[in-house]
């Protein structure tokens, strides 16, 4: 088991999942693609087995065995689809978080939306604007200047 100790950041996603180590300075060490983590769209054992398999690939491009991962993990950010609420998040964690991910401080549940907005604008306030294409646009106010949708800042 590698000396280095990482944070996972997953991404649940619609239609793709992608799992990423993260170095305590903030270096990508590796990252992993795997089916959907949508809890809207697929029975929940299916998430389950994609999330265990999501993990297990990161496990072995990081050198460690499944069972190991969580010892070498500072924190684990989950991104997903439709967690904005508390039921959803009571649902992951009962069927993602095994009982080696159940300290509350090495965990973060988040809406995919507000993770997106965050990452797009650097910023946890904005506004977030979808074409149902998967594409997205997030932004948020530029001191004393208006946003224009269609072009630059006024």
């Amino acid at each position: 088991m590698p000396a280095e100790r990482f944070f996972i950041a997953v991404n649940g996603g619609h239609t793709r999942s992608v799992a990423c180590a993260i170095s305590v300075d903030l270096d990508v060490i590796n990252v992993v693609e795997g089916e959907s983590l949508n809890f809207h769209t697929y029975p929940h054992q299916v998430i389950t087995y994609r999330f265990d398999d999501l993990l297990d690939k990161l496990a072995h491009k990081v050198g460690v065995r499944l069972d190991d991962l969580r010892s070498c993990t500072e924190k684990i950010a989950l991104s997903m689809p439709g967690a904005g609420t508390t039921k959803d998040q009571a649902l992951i964690e009962v069927c993602l978080l095994r009982p080696e991910w159940k300290d509350h401080n090495k965990y973060l549940i988040l809406d995919d939306t507000w993770a997106g907005l965050v990452a797009g604008t650097l910023s946890s306030s904005g506004t977030c604007v979808f074409a149902g294409t998967g594409a997205s646009i997030y932004m948020n106010e530029i001191q004393g200047r208006q946003m224009n949708f269609f072009g630059k800042p006024n």
